[in-house]
């Protein structure tokens, strides 16, 4: 049943090494609309990471990089399983399953000339198609058929690519170049370096010209030099460069790009699971790689963003838990908040990789603030690691949320259509009869250009979106229309695919200038009833952190 409130939530994470403290605050609101508090412990890496998969697979939209997202990670953590004699035959049900539709998808969406863009149609990326074929190579890497022509192809275009120096920066106007970094060119040798078919040549001048390498880059490149082997001075020149690079705290470490290259999905955390990987891979004792493990960890705890963020984060952790130890674990765990007591048990190597989650309703606790204490005790082994996390959630009906704008402003209206030329008449309204069309009308400014945007728009319940690949939609049922009142070029031109889902809409542009947008689509009046709508979002995928949502609404359709 879908609940037609907006939830606001607040999360913290850690490590227990001894006895952890945190004061929940509760407000008398937080009870009013049904709230919750989740606590979370991962009794080992494993556990977290596993979690994570989950979070891959329930992704909504399915372009090539979600594709892929939905079963590289899978493959990585079964190969880390297996390396460490360890079976999972649930993992591996969910990995074939996720393989079976994502290999599908990419067949599907592979351009002619061998690569892939982000949804089906549009130009090739060569950063995007380097992601395709690394999920491809550890598909293969786990026992599993790839269709070698797919692969070839794609190997084949990202070697033309090198060759014409196709990933070099461009300034087309409509189009900026994906990818158009030397940081995307490392990641392209790396990628082709997996696949057996390594540039040894090319590496070396970039390894010459590493100072327009950022953190990322610079991962890659070490991971490349060091499977082409008898590259041992240039390999330890990265691995230092990569320490001093390190922000380190009493117990964690991560890397910071000093610009982050969203046009190739980046981020700071992204940047530190790749530095992660790269130490794992070349210098495995380094003190760093613990450190960086509890940061990504911690992290996970709060949120990893999006698809490609978890997926990169877990091929790290997968590597690293190789050689970690951390699936032999052996120790007591508690948690009371207040006086309740919460969970209690002992982790073994038959448990580790099982998450203890306990959910506590707040209209059960009441409000004012509330000491929670999380315990372990070392057991036989001595060994292993407790993660935790807590998530506090409270939720207010649809109809009373303002608007939101944390970059990105968004607003909607609908609109009335005139019933013998099925155009938008301008009016405003909240109230249609059954059988009429309705327009609705979403609004998007941002004093910024966005980078992989979506905006997903949820209906009120009786509405219906009209879909215009269906016959039954009819004249009414034309495309949804991206405007622009600010930018020369036509609005249309920025927009790589809308999808009309049952319940809501969705609109996806990969690169959208500053200014003002309209995005308009039709829906139809079907049930009566006075319904709610929730906010509209609008976010950068890759990004999340640069968002907008409307204020919710209460849209009422009368009987004829």
């Amino acid at each position: 049943m879908q609940r037609y409130v907006t939830e606001e939530a607040s999360a913290s994470a850690g490590q227990v090494i001894d006895q952890v403290v945190e004061t929940i605050i509760l407000s008398p609101a937080s009870a009013a609309h049904g709230g919750e508090l989740t606590l979370e412990l991962a009794p080992s890496l494993a556990a977290g990471v596993g979690d994570g998969l989950e979070q891959l697979s329930a992704h909504p939209y399915d372009g090539a990089e979600q594709s892929v997202g939905t079963f590289i990670a899978h493959a990585a953590l079964i190969g880390a399983y297996r390396d460490t004699g360890i079976s999972d035959p649930a993992l591996v049900r969910s990995f074939e399953q996720n393989l079976t539709h994502g290999l599908q998808r990419l067949y599907a969406l592979q351009q002619l000339d061998g690569g892939w863009a982000w949804w089906g149609n549009g130009t090739s990326q060569p950063y995007l198609t380097a992601y395709v074929v690394q999920g491809l190579l550890e598909a293969r890497r786990t026992g599993y058929d790839v269709d070698a022509a797919t692969l070839d192809r794609a190997v084949r275009y990202l070697e033309a690519t090198l060759a014409a120096d196709g990933i070099a920066a461009t300034q087309a106007p409509l189009r900026i170049a994906r990818g158009g970094s030397a940081d995307a060119r490392s990641y392209v040798l790396f990628v082709l370096a997996e696949a057996g078919r390594a540039d040894r040549g090319r590496a070396v001048v970039l390894f010459n010209e590493r100072n327009n390498l950022g953190i990322y880059g610079r991962a890659y490149l070490l991971m490349t030099l060091h499977t082409i082997g008898n590259e041992d001075q240039r390999v330890k020149t990265l691995i230092a460069e990569l320490m001093a690079a390190a922000h380190l705290t009493t117990a964690e470490a991560h890397w910071e790009e000093a610009q982050i290259d969203y046009w190739t999905m980046g981020s700071n955390l992204r940047s530190t699971a790749l530095a992660l990987q790269a130490l794992v891979r070349t210098d495995p004792a380094n003190f760093l790689v613990p450190n960086a493990v509890r940061y990504l960890m911690n992290q996970r705890q709060i949120g990893w963003r999006n698809t490609h963020e978890k997926a990169i984060a877990i091929l790290a952790l997968a590597e690293y838990i190789r050689n970690s130890g951390d699936l032999s674990a052996g120790y007591r765990y508690r948690a009371v908040l207040g006086s309740q007591l919460l969970a209690d048990g002992a982790v073994n190597p038959d448990n580790l990789r099982t998450l203890v989650r306990h959910h506590v309703d707040l209209a059960q606790v009441g409000s004012g603030a509330l000491p929670l204490s999380i315990e372990r005790t070392v057991g036989e082994s001595g060994r292993g690691r407790l993660y935790y996390s807590l998530r506090l959630r409270s939720f207010t009906p649809a109809a009373q949320v303002g608007a939101l704008d944390r970059g990105i402003s968004i607003a909607r209206q609908y609109v009335a259509v005139d019933s013998a030329t099925l155009s938008p008449t301008g009016t405003l309204i909240d109230t249609a009869e059954v059988g009429q069309i309705v327009q609705v009308r979403l609004t998007i400014s941002s004093e910024a250009e966005l980078r992989f945007l979506t905006i997903d728009d949820p209906l009120p319940a009786g509405l219906e979106a009209l879909d215009s690949s269906l016959r039954t939609s009819g004249a009414a049922g034309r495309n949804p229309q991206l405007e622009s009142s600010d930018d020369p070029w036509p609005a249309w031109w920025y927009l790589d695919r809308s999808e009309v889902r049952d319940g809501r809409t969705a609109l996806f542009a990969s690169y959208l200038p500053r200014g003002t947008y309209t995005f308009t689509y039709l829906a139809r009046a079907a049930v009566p009833g006075s319904f709610q709508a929730a906010p509209s979002r609008a976010y950068q995928t890759y990004a999340p952190e640069v968002f907008g949502r409307s204020a919710g609404a209460v849209f009422t359709i009368l009987a004829p």
